[in-house]
């Protein structure tokens, strides 16, 4: 897994599929913000829950789209 995209300045930038993994991590494993920063090497727990917050939001809205695909009629 990438865990960089590239060094920008002085901070690197984290590859969106790293920011997923831990995200999904947290969820999944029920770690707090400051367990997964210390797991995954993060600096700012800050970071960590924005991530889980992204990721929430994204899965909001595919299931939002799910429920619209399975409650449409398939025709009569």
């Amino acid at each position: 897994m990438e865990r960089f995209i590239k060094k920008h300045g002085k901070r690197w930038v984290w590859s969106p599929t790293f920011k997923m993994h831990v995200a999904r991590t947290v969820l999944d494993k029920g770690l707090s913000y400051l367990e997964a920063a210390e797991l995954f090497n993060i600096k700012r727990v800050k970071t960590v829950g924005e991530w889980v917050k992204q990721f929430r939001k994204e899965l909001a809205g595919s299931n939002a789209i799910d429920m619209v695909t399975q409650s449409s009629p398939t025709g009569a």
